[in-house]
């Protein structure tokens, strides 16, 4: 888990901001447009 990725748990990961994808977990955010794998 990267460092950056405790960042956006403090979030709002609602769908429309964030996109949960189940099996590789990707968390996108559209602000920061970056991409973390768990």
């Amino acid at each position: 888990i990267l460092a950056r990725a405790g960042e956006l748990l403090d979030e709002d990961l609602n769908p429309p901001h964030s996109l949960i994808v189940p099996g590789n977990l990707h968390f996108v955010e559209k602000d920061s447009i970056e991409v973390f794998r768990i």
